[in-house]
């Protein structure tokens, strides 16, 4: 959530904004309208459509943040109406190949990646450009992490496999360096993985979410020229290109991302 909400204020203030909408693929849950203080359209409304799927259809059928000019699939209103016999990887599907045509950037948010969680199996795996693995600093979470991600990078097999490396990109998320588990730790524990970005935990970051204010958000230089450079590097697009690094390079960077203050 936050990459999009970043992508697309940056997108904006560049003379690009309404280009990036964020699809909200974990239905049982649907977090992404809490986090943005949004309720409606959701996923019910396109679905009540008659006819087939069009691009003007499903802009229709998009809750708007115009602040940022981001747009969203949210999911449905409550589990009850969660049922997946209507919302389903083959609907995310066809939403997905329409979205393409009409948006630049589509973000997709999803459940737990499980490995045969079909929203994973039938969509995310096969549909997704590039998909972002956000892992955080616990050992327990990190052997699991390992475990899914040497599966799913397994050979084709009846069941799924096959997903090229490359397509991969890890993020450490809610990084702390007083947990007895830090970034060096965390690549250690997940090595040949390509880390793209490290996310500290924010207290101000978990205010936004608590007050469902996160399209409000703007993140510190620091953080920002870090979500800017994952950005660059899983979409290859120019516009995402971060300032030169400071003069106390990469590493100081982490550092102050941490608190740590340079050494």
């Amino acid at each position: 959530m936050s990459l999009a909400v970043h992508a697309a204020e940056h997108l904006q203030t560049v003379g690009r904004g309404g280009t990036v909408v964020v699809v909200d693929t974990n239905f049982q849950q649907a977090d992404v309208a809490r986090y943005l203080n949004l309720e409606s359209p959701t996923i019910l409304d396109l679905l009540r459509e008659s006819g087939t799927l069009s691009a003007q259809t499903v802009r229709n059928h998009l809750a708007h943040v115009p602040d940022i000019g981001l747009y969203a699939l949210l999911g449905p209103p409550d589990v009850v109406n969660a049922d997946p016999a209507l919302i389903n990887s083959a609907l995310y599907r066809r939403i997905l190949a329409v979205l393409r045509t009409a948006f630049d950037f589509v973000f997709v948010d999803t459940p737990v990646a499980e490995l045969y969680h079909t929203t994973f199996t039938d969509l995310v795996l096969p549909e997704a450009d590039a998909i972002l693995v956000p892992v955080e600093p616990n050992r327990v979470t990190l052997e699991a992490a390992r475990s899914w991600l040497r599966a799913i990078t397994l050979p084709q097999h009846s069941r799924g496999g096959g997903v090229a490396p490359e397509k991969l990109s890890l993020i450490l998320n809610r990084a702390r360096a007083d947990v007895g588990c830090g970034p060096e730790d965390v690549m250690d524990l997940l090595p040949g993985w390509r880390f793209v970005g490290l996310i500290p935990d924010d207290r101000e970051w978990t205010r936004a979410a608590n007050d469902r204010r996160l399209g409000a958000l703007r993140a510190a230089p620091e953080l920002a020229a870090t979500l800017r450079e994952i950005l660059r590097v899983v979409t290859a697009d120019p516009v995402f290109e971060t300032a030169p690094p400071p003069a106390d390079g990469q590493d100081g960077r982490l550092r102050r991302l941490l608190g740590l203050g340079s050494r």
